[in-house]
C-alpha cells in the first residue's frame, strides 16, 4: 500500500460535462476535502482497487484509455483518473478534482502525488505517478506535488458569487472556497474604531490574510479589515485616498 492513497467517488461522473470531484484524500492519517460542493465521508469513498488487479493486458489498457469517465466508472477493470488543475502564475488552484481520464485497474501507479502537464500546457497535481496519454510529467518546479492543494482557490465569478449567497459566518467558514471577512468600523470624524471585529461578508478565499486594507461598504459606512479580501459591493481605498492605509487608530472613546 503506498504512503498516499486515494480515495475515488462512489457515484458515476456525468459524460456531459467535467465535474468537481466528491471525494477526500487520506495523507498520514489527515483527511482533506477538496470538493467545495460537499465531500462525502470517508467510510463511503471506496480505494482505488488498482494494486488488487495484476497486469492487465494491452487490450484492456487499450480499452479503458479509449471510455469517458461515466463509461469508465460502470466498468470492472477500469478506473476514473482525477487531477487537480492549478495555476503556475498564480499559485492558486482549482476548487475541486476533476475527471481526467480513465485507466486500467492494476497498471502500477504507485507512488505519492505528481504534477503533470495536459496536452493544451496546463498544469495539474494528480494522485499517482501514471498519466493520460498525451500528458507529461514538466520539469522539476520550485514547489513540491503535496503543495498544490494548499494554494488558495484561483479568482473565479461564479466562486466569488457562490460565496457572496452565505450570509452566515458559520456557512461561510464551512465552504473550503470562502473566506469569512470579519472587519470593524472606522469613525472618520474621529478617527478611531468603533467596536469590535464583527462578521461583514463571505467571499472567495484568495489568500486573504495579509496587510490590513480600509475598504467603503454599499452604504458609504467605513471598514478596517484584516486582509485584501473584500465582500462583493465593497470598494477599497487606494494608498493615496484620504484616510486610508491608516490602522493606527485607538479604541472610540465614550
Amino acid at each position: 500500500m503506498t504512503r498516499f492513497r486515494r480515495l475515488i467517488l462512489a457515484a458515476a461522473l456525468s459524460t456531459a460535462s467535467v465535474t468537481a470531484a466528491r471525494c477526500v484524500e487520506v495523507d498520514e492519517g489527515e483527511t482533506r476535502s477538496l470538493d467545495d460542493a460537499g465531500a462525502a465521508p470517508c467510510a463511503t469513498c471506496p480505494p482505488d482497487a488498482g494494486s488488487t488487479v495484476p497486469n492487465p493486458t494491452p487490450a484492456d489498457v487499450a480499452r479503458c484509455a479509449s471510455l469517458t469517465p461515466s463509461l469508465c466508472a460502470g466498468d470492472p477493470i477500469c478506473t476514473v483518473m482525477y487531477g487537480l488543475s492549478y495555476d503556475k502564475a498564480q499559485h492558486c488552484r482549482a476548487a475541486g478534482l476533476v475527471s481526467i481520464g480513465c485507466r486500467a485497474l492494476g497498471s502500477g501507479c504507485g507512488g505519492s502525488y505528481t504534477l503533470a502537464t495536459d496536452p493544451t500546457g496546463g498544469a495539474w497535481r494528480l494522485g499517482d505517478i501514471c498519466l493520460p496519454p498525451g500528458w507529461q510529467h514538466p520539469p522539476a518546479e520550485p514547489q513540491p506535488a503535496r503543495w498544490v492543494e494548499d494554494f488558495p482557490v484561483c479568482p473565479s465569478s461564479q466562486t466569488e458569487a457562490q460565496c457572496a449567497r452565505q450570509t452566515s459566518q458559520a456557512t461561510c467558514e464551512a465552504d473550503s472556497a470562502c473566506y469569512a471577512v470579519k472587519a470593524v468600523r472606522v469613525n472618520e470624524l474621529r478617527r478611531c474604531k468603533e467596536g469590535t471585529p464583527q462578521f461583514v461578508g463571505c467571499t472567495q478565499n484568495k489568500g486573504c490574510n495579509g496587510l490590513a486594507s480600509l475598504a467603503r461598504d454599499p452604504t458609504g459606512v467605513l471598514w478596517e479589515l484584516p486582509g485584501v479580501c473584500v465582500p462583493l459591493g465593497y470598494t477599497v481605498l487606494a494608498n493615496n485616498t484620504t484616510n486610508s492605509q491608516r490602522h493606527d487608530w485607538l479604541a472610540c472613546r465614550p
